[in-house]
């Protein structure tokens, strides 16, 4: 498993606009900040969220059919990356 270092920018599997830059890792906790705004769920610019190490480096497996904001399709059972790094952004933003 790779460790998120700080200013790096992740994308979330629920869609291209879900981005996050990493603040810092704590012992096992990756603290990250979201870089979008989505009022109907009431997240903004700059948010700050936590989670264990070993689940933001993890997979998200389906309980059932799933289609994420950018419309890409995913099935019941299959297994996608939480957060995939998106290189040449990291600082930039």
């Amino acid at each position: 498993m790779t460790k998120p270092k700080q200013g790096e920018i992740y994308e979330h599997f629920k869609g291209k606009n879900r981005l996050y830059e990493i603040m810092t890792v704590a012992g096992e906790i990756v603290w990250y900040k979201s870089l979008y705004e989505d009022k109907e769920r009431k997240i903004f610019v700059e948010d700050v969220f936590k989670r264990p190490l070993e689940e933001f480096c993890g997979y998200k497996e389906f309980d059932e059919d799933y289609t994420n904001y950018d419309g890409k399709e995913f099935k019941k059972g299959e297994k996608v990356k939480r957060f995939t790094l998106v290189k040449g952004l990291e600082n930039k933003i």
